[in-house]
């Protein structure tokens, strides 16, 4: 039961990733710098990067909250070193408060695409939600942490997410 749970999870992650799959190199890129609104950052490590502070300002962010899988769906999308980047944070419900991941909650992890070499499926860790306002427009905001499955030049690695902070405005 709890290997086909965890099956679960990792699938509804990967189906997540279908949407942030279409995500290539731009050409002619632009880093912005995040400002503290509606912005993202995570420090990377494996599949041979080290202390990778991926962060960045994303002024189209948004999240959403669905009622019938009360699930809130973070999303963030931007250019690191040249490279577009796309993450995904969801978690269960609207309240404040930490989420402990152990696999087994389908749906909920935070999903990294970061150009065409790195991909990250954390579903063990943690998120902790420190602001969550119920209006539409409201503030989102929380950190994360966590080990990720995912490839690298692909490659299958194990990835070590830290430091992870995100906010965003409610989109519904």
């Amino acid at each position: 039961m709890l290997t086909t749970l965890r099956t679960t999870a990792l699938a509804a992650m990967i189906c997540m990733v279908a949407l942030l799959a279409a995500c290539s190199d731009d050409s002619s890129p632009t880093d912005p710098t995040p400002t503290g609104d509606l912005a993202v950052s995570l420090t990377l490590n494996g599949g041979g990067l080290s202390n990778k502070v991926l962060s960045f300002a994303d002024s189209s962010s948004m999240s959403t909250y669905s009622a019938a899988d009360d699930l809130t769906v973070v999303r963030f999308n931007g250019n690191v070193d040249g490279k577009a980047i796309s993450v995904v944070v969801s978690f269960k419900g609207t309240s404040k408060n930490t989420r402990q991941l152990d696999g087994t909650s389908p749906g909920e992890g935070v999903i990294v695409q970061w150009g065409t070499e790195v991909y990250a499926a954390m579903t063990q860790g943690s998120i902790g939600i420190t602001k969550y306002d119920d209006r539409v427009g409201g503030e989102v905001e929380g950190s994360f942490s966590g080990t990720a499955a995912g490839t690298a030049s692909g490659q299958v690695v194990t990835y070590t997410i830290s430091g992870g902070s995100f906010t965003s405005k409610r989109a519904s």
